[in-house]
């Protein structure tokens, strides 16, 4: 069978309490054996992912859909999606009761690419308890967000390859739900949502003594700010020729106290077909042990869920193709050896004079490894043209100048626009990993960063017989 495609495209203005504007060009792509192939993108004029030359590559995401026009009306209750289809995951559904229509979603992972992804990959363990999806995520610039924010926005999908982490991370190593795409969630999730909004400091609401409660009291009192949040998924599904939610019960976590997860489900109604669709305002991870940043939950290892420590995240083809284009750009096919420095741990951790001690022991273990091997060597770093701008920016270029200054040596830095790549701080951190990926020797510098560990199983995976080295 021949599959037929039908593009829309749309683009609107939306007006929510402030004016808030949502350029939003949907293109979806319908296929055989009941799958959607599309891609959500949200600015028309950026380019297409290159594969390093003039060539752009066909860069579309897959996600579940409707496998007939009958089961576009799910929506409305009476029908419910196809099984998903991605490999292993039938029977992790069938196991932990996971409802086809039963979503939990965060409208902020708070964190940049490698910690938000963890973050996303944590609330679908937390979601498992009460057999709910979670949903592939955006980015603005690198930070993640669950719900799409206005012409900025990119789906991480874009980036890391979904169907390849639910076939082998997701279902088959963590035995958790598939991660559905955001226009999934948009045409199979009921209506009415749990909101759930989590007291990091614990005053904002009354718990007497609970650890979780419903909390109408809360929700009268910032109305304005849930009508805001609710408006832009409503907007969205508008886009999408949706059905609109509503919020129809809220409940408030204090993350000072430990959470039992029945508990959060039994006082919060989680598993109630007909208000199942859970939305948290800001998801941090969890964690078993007391933290300052993140939600206990003693019953639920934080490593029952991908994670930088143990998995390399799969990425999409576009990000490999770059990846290898930009490592032939400056070291052809040649062997080399790359260093990451990541200035801002280092900015954060050690002190100036200590900064420069760690630059002075990288510098030795550089020149050993130069004159052993007689490879040219690299100089990475995680504040270039395209980062994010770290709040300790100015200790962080100090770092960087002792490179310059001392050595003279200039960073090397993926410019996407020469490589028809996509100007995007996630982007250009993942095709640069890849390319670090590929050195005969990796040496680290700035302990303490996801990214680097992230990094660290990538090129594992990557060069068999290479060396990893960490300073400072």
């Amino acid at each position: 069978m021949s599959s037929s495609k039908t593009k829309a495209y749309f683009s609107v203005t939306l007006l929510f309490g402030a004016v808030t504007t949502l350029v939003v060009i949907l293109l979806v792509n319908k296929r055989e054996g009941g799958h959607i192939t599309g891609l959500e993108e949200l600015d028309l004029r950026r380019p297409p992912l290159g594969t390093g030359d003039a060539t752009p590559v066909d860069s579309e995401t897959t996600v579940l859909g409707p496998a007939s026009a009958e089961d576009a009306s799910a929506a409305d209750g009476h029908q419910h999606p196809k099984v998903p289809a991605t490999s292993g995951c039938a029977s992790v559904h069938q196991e932990y009761d996971v409802h086809p229509r039963r979503f939990t979603l965060a409208l902020s992972y708070r964190e940049q690419l490698t910690n938000g992804i963890k973050n996303v990959f944590s609330l679908s363990r937390i979601g498992r308890e009460w057999g709910a999806h979670a949903t592939i995520p955006y980015v603005i610039n690198s930070m993640v967000i669950g719900v799409p924010r206005g012409n900025s926005s990119v789906p991480v999908d874009l980036f890391l390859d979904f169907d390849e982490i639910n076939s082998d991370l997701q279902c088959s190593k963590y035995r958790l739900p598939e991660i559905v795409s955001f226009n999934h969630f948009l045409q199979y999730a009921t209506r009415n949502i749990t909101y759930i909004h989590i007291a990091w400091d614990g005053k904002q609401v009354d718990f007497n003594e609970e650890s979780v409660i419903r909390c109408n009291d809360w929700a009268t009192e910032h109305h304005g700010e849930l009508q805001t949040q609710l408006g832009m998924i409503n907007g969205l599904a508008k886009l999408a020729k949706e059905p609109g939610f509503q919020i129809t019960s809220t409940c408030c976590i204090d993350k000072l106290k430990p959470i039992d997860p029945k508990v959060m489900i039994d006082n919060c109604g989680l598993l109630d077909h007909e208000k199942s669709t859970v939305v948290f305002d800001e998801w941090r991870a969890h964690t078993k042990k007391k933290h300052e940043y993140r939600v206990v939950i003693p019953s639920i290892p934080w490593n029952e869920s991908p994670h930088p420590d143990n998995d390399a995240y799969p990425v999409t083809e576009a990000v490999i193709k770059n990846a290898t284009a930009f490592k032939k750009s400056f070291a052809a096919d040649n062997d080399f050896i790359a260093v990451h420095i990541r200035t801002v741990k280092m900015a954060i951790r050690l002190s100036l004079e200590d900064s420069k001690e760690c630059i002075v022991q990288l510098f030795q273990v550089v020149d050993n490894l130069t004159a052993s091997s007689h490879l040219s060597c690299f100089y990475f770093v995680d504040y270039g043209p395209y980062s994010v701008e770290p709040y300790e920016k100015k200790r962080a270029r100090l770092v960087i100048l002792q490179l310059e200054d001392v050595r003279h040596i200039a960073p090397t830095h993926y410019d996407p626009s020469k490589f028809n790549g996509l100007k995007n701080s996630a982007f250009v951190s993942l095709v640069e990993k890849h390319a670090m990926a590929h050195a005969k020797f990796l040496v680290l510098a700035g302990r303490g960063s996801l990214f680097q560990l992230e990094l660290s199983q990538t090129f594992k995976e990557k060069s068999k017989d290479g060396h990893l080295q960490r300073v400072c």
